[in-house]
């Protein structure tokens, strides 16, 4: 990739806050050891992601009028269609998130294409809508990765920490669109324990994490960047956890001036605005 630009929001947008879900399910415990595909209690959590968690946040979702974008692994896709539809019968976006939330097992540009190619393949089967983004497992990318994405037809990558800002790549197979976050924004960090493997961390209270997300907020806000959430239903859709997101929103909304897009919304207003300067460039 080579060229880069950070165009701007639509008239009467300061910055933008995107709410976005990786709906990993049981990934998430298979790819950490695959010795809990054979425990249950550890796979219940990827249950409540695809039940109830999903619906909590569905709901939030709902009522506030917010359509987003959820990240899935192909092999969540393939088994849990009918979590896929509830989904996309809201409105939402599906953009992929590997094939198992494992990182990719050959790194190599053609062996990464290949891959890309099937778990885009499999996401538009069970979806029945195109699928033009992706967040790479742990954010697990390589330097052939947006190339790639423009070279299969997507339009955004969301997997970088170099910038508050959204901004559009341009490489040898056409532009992509980077729409940036941080460890901060991720949920993992706040929410996240297990005992197989190990991952004790002291629980923060909703208080804490709240003024984590919504100080990010406005300090972004400040700076006209883009907010970019990075959350699981089965870490934030418990029940007290969801009321984080309504303090989110409403803080948002308290602003003014934040857009609330769905990324692929997002990245075709940034390469809209690319084209527009191309052509004028060309014409003037």
């Amino acid at each position: 990739m080579t060229e880069r630009s950070s165009p701007a929001y639509p008239p009467g947008q300061r910055s933008a806050l995107c709410l976005t879900f990786d709906l990993d399910a049981h990934t998430m415990w298979t790819s950490k050891d695959p010795g809990n595909a054979a425990r249950p209690a550890v796979l219940s959590s990827g249950d409540y992601d695809l039940g109830q968690g999903l619906d909590l946040v569905l709901g939030l979702l709902a009522e506030h009028g917010i359509r987003t974008t959820f990240f899935v692994p192909s092999d969540v896709a393939a088994d849990a269609p009918g979590a896929i539809g509830k989904i996309v019968a809201e409105g939402h976006e599906i953009a992929m998130h590997g094939t198992d939330h494992n990182p990719l097992p050959d790194r190599s540009r053609p062996a990464e294409a290949a891959l890309l190619r099937t778990v885009k393949d499999t996401l538009e089967q069970v979806s029945g809508t195109p699928v033009r983004g992706y967040r790479a497992p742990l954010y697990d990318v390589t330097e052939h990765t947006r190339d790639v994405l423009a070279e299969i037809g997507c339009t955004f990558s969301s997997n970088f920490m170099d910038a508050v800002r959204p901004y559009v790549v341009r490489g040898e197979h056409g532009p992509v669109a980077e729409i940036p976050t941080h460890w901060a924004l991720d949920d993992g960090p706040h929410l996240l324990f297990a005992n197989s493997p190990p991952n004790y961390r002291q629980f923060l209270a909703n208080d804490q994490i709240a003024r984590i997300w919504t100080d990010e907020l406005r300090a972004i806000h400040a700076l006209g960047g883009v907010t970019t959430m990075v959350l699981h239903p089965q870490l934030v859709g418990r029940p007290s956890r969801v009321a984080l997101l309504t303090r989110l929103i409403e803080t948002a909304e308290g602003l003014g001036e934040v857009w609330l897009p769905t990324m692929g919304e997002l990245a075709a207003h940034l390469l809209d605005q690319e084209v527009t300067k191309w052509m004028t460039r060309r014409c003037c």
